[in-house]
């Protein structure tokens, strides 16, 4: 049986151990495979396989079958620039699930941040609450 461990930071290591805020041992031993991953806003083409695999796991959680998620929805998804990476991603995702309570989630649903900032960032001229009337 093979025994392996996977670790991940958001920091830069390299200067931590310049700093003597992270030990240089310790950071040959788990840097064997580097894998550097970019931030959810740097692929933000990602954010619609990710919420399809998130829904999924997260309607069985809270048994609600069969539901997804609005054209709209996923384009204010991509305005957003995502700080907290995927684990935000997730906790969006699993909040609009429990506030729709039809089949579809859409932009209503998702936090009001996100919301403005898309309206802000683009909207098209439309107010913010013209987002509401999907």
């Amino acid at each position: 049986m093979s025994k392996f461990q996977i670790t991940a930071t958001n920091g830069n290591l390299s200067k931590l151990i310049e700093q003597s805020l992270f030990r240089k041992d310790l950071y040959y031993r788990l840097n064997v495979i580097s894998i550097e991953i970019p931030a959810l806003r740097k692929r933000l083409d990602d954010i619609e396989c990710l919420n399809e695999n998130i829904l999924n796991k997260k309607q069985s959680k809270y048994n609600a079958k069969n539901k997804s998620i609005s054209t709209k929805a996923i384009e204010f998804l991509k305005c957003y620039s995502w700080p907290g990476n995927v684990r935000k991603l997730r906790n969006v995702i699993e909040m609009a699930l429990i506030l729709c309570e039809d089949t579809t989630i859409e932009s209503r649903h998702l936090p009001e941040n996100i919301q403005r900032l898309c309206v802000d960032k683009g909207g098209g001229g439309h107010k913010y609450n013209d987002y509401f009337n999907e």
